[in-house]
């Protein structure tokens, strides 16, 4: 039996349900991660990267369709978004993690109005892998944010 004024008994002794994210999100999140992937591995103009960024806009599109923004914080190991993390065990979202935390970038923000090319840019811009004798990204001089009208890196 529980005592409900002390909050003991079998009930109180269930952990608490860690919210997940949803589908969508995660279906994003790994689209996200490959697409970078590619750009990693890819030189600029390859036809797969033209496929890939394609794809990957219009699964942002129909997203931001929803809502005005969309935006991932980063952590060494986890992505959150919509304040909820990613699965710090889940390879792909993980390596993702890692890249933009490699990069010094804390988030990054994707707004309504987002065009394919802006998309292209940025993702060719953090795609690459972070040189270890290279200033990395968030440390810059030149702030990230301006960069394009539609994508926040910060």
């Amino acid at each position: 039996m529980v005592d409900t004024d002390t909050g003991t008994g079998p009930a109180a002794e269930r952990p608490a349900r860690v919210p997940q994210l949803p589908r969508d999100l995660t279906d994003f999140l790994v689209e996200l991660s490959v697409t970078m992937q590619q750009h990693a591995i890819y030189p600029p103009g390859h036809p797969l990267l033209g496929q890939s960024v394609g794809a990957l806009y219009g699964t942002l599109t129909t997203l931001l369709r929803e809502r005005p923004a969309l935006s991932i914080g980063v952590a060494r190991r986890q992505l959150i978004i919509e304040g909820v993390a990613s699965d710090s065990a889940h390879p792909l979202l993980g390596a993702l993690a890692n890249k933009l935390h490699r990069h010094h970038l804390g988030a990054v923000k994707f707004n309504r109005g987002l065009t394919r090319d802006e998309l292209s840019a940025a993702l060719g811009t953090v795609g690459v892998e972070p040189q270890p004798e290279a200033i990395p990204l968030g440390l810059q001089p030149v702030p990230l944010e301006g960069r394009w009208a539609n994508v926040k890196l910060f």
